[in-house]
């Protein structure tokens, strides 16, 4: 009995843990898509099928940013976020 209320207080422990570590940090709306930060310090998002690759360009796109897509058969299309930093 007591072994099981040691597990049990174990177990509660774990979770508390957990979930202390998930409030840590808070993910980015682009976590969704395929991204990386470039070396000139870009985002470039890519979606991981046609559907978000629509949804990048209708919700997230701005009038700066650039629109990459290779003429390769299923390549994908990359979205280079440009923030106004004058580049």
């Amino acid at each position: 009995e007591k072994q099981a209320e040691k597990k049990a207080q174990h177990d509660l422990q774990k979770f508390q843990l957990k979930q202390s570590i998930r409030r840590l940090r808070q993910t980015w709306w682009f976590e969704k898509f395929l991204w990386f930060i470039s070396s000139e310090n870009f985002l470039v998002i890519a979606g991981r099928d046609a559907l978000q690759a629509e949804q990048i360009f209708c919700r997230h796109a701005g009038p700066q940013d650039v629109f990459v897509q290779a003429d390769v058969a299923g390549a994908r299309s990359c979205f280079v976020r440009n923030l106004g930093t004058g580049a």
